[in-house]
């Protein structure tokens, strides 16, 4: 068994820098998908929306959001360690810049590419990559037995919330 040093441990690297050692920084692209899923779930709720009018409680933003008060206060936690959201003094959470990305009026806005990398669908196929390394097939077609672009098509509902459309037509 591997053991990391007391600096790796504390986060801190070689001659006692305040830099993330290696260890931290690979343990945190390792377990990076939790960002993914935190950030798209956020984007589901479309909570850069509601907190597009201001600051709210954890309260008030699980009302707008018809979510669980509890859940939802540890997601919103998540978000202020990412750097999406940030605590006010007085317990409410507003938008962060990089959080104002996930706002959909807002030009550049993240907020349908966050949807998309947190479907299912999507992380099914990235699942079965060390299996696409091993044939010639790609692992979304091993994954549902067809490509990208046919699945969209069939699956209307899959492409309008990732790709943020309302006509029910595939991407182009």
């Amino acid at each position: 068994m591997i053991k990391a040093t007391m600096k790796e441990k504390d986060g801190f690297g070689e001659n006692g820098a305040n830099q993330p050692s290696e260890t931290q920084v690979l343990r945190d692209l390792i377990m990076g998908f939790r960002a993914t899923q935190i950030i798209a779930t956020a984007a589901k709720l479309d909570l850069a929306e509601h907190l597009g009018h201001g600051p709210q409680t954890p309260v008030e933003l699980a009302h707008a959001t018809n979510t669980n008060e509890r859940r939802l206060y540890r997601l919103l936690r998540a978000l202020t360690h990412l750097g999406i959201l940030e605590l006010n003094r007085d317990a409410r959470f507003s938008l962060s810049p990089m959080g104002n990305l996930l706002h959909e009026r807002v030009p550049g806005s993240l907020r349908h590419v966050a949807i998309l990398y947190g479907e299912e669908w999507l992380w099914g196929a990235y699942a079965q990559l060390a299996h696409s390394m091993k044939s010639d097939k790609p692992a979304f077609e091993y994954v549902y037995g067809q490509k990208l672009f046919d699945y969209l098509k069939e699956n209307a509902a899959a492409a309008d919330r990732s790709f943020g459309r309302n006509d029910g037509a595939a991407p182009r």
